[in-house]
């Protein structure tokens, strides 16, 4: 009779550490969500940067297209704004991956 009882606190502990393991990983699970769902959050943020920025690109190229073509004849200004472009674009990228860099900080941080 004694073995069963010992027997029976036994089940009972492994049934305690058993529950409180699984409330924490249910917290775990709770917190992990709520990062995940802050960073979603975050990186949606930060494709909307990207997005106007490049809107900001295709306004200035078309700006830059526009004021060479007055000044010069077709030709001249479509060989004229192809550097104008890679600069641009080259300007684009690196604002790009410096908001990459500052968002990734930041979630690294978090």
């Amino acid at each position: 009779m004694s073995r069963r009882l010992s027997s029976g606190r036994v089940e009972y502990v492994v049934l305690d550490e058993e529950r409180e393991r699984l409330e924490r990983n249910h917290e775990r699970f709770a917190e992990l969500l709520e990062q995940i769902e802050r960073r979603t959050e975050e990186l949606q943020l930060l494709q909307q940067l990207i997005e106007l920025r490049l809107r900001q690109v295709e306004v200035e190229t078309h700006r830059v297209r526009r004021s060479r073509a007055l000044c010069h004849d077709r030709v001249s200004a479509l060989t004229e704004c192809k550097p104008n472009e890679s600069l641009i674009r080259l300007d684009v990228f690196v604002q790009c991956l410096q908001l990459s860099c500052v968002t990734r900080t930041n979630l690294m941080s978090h």
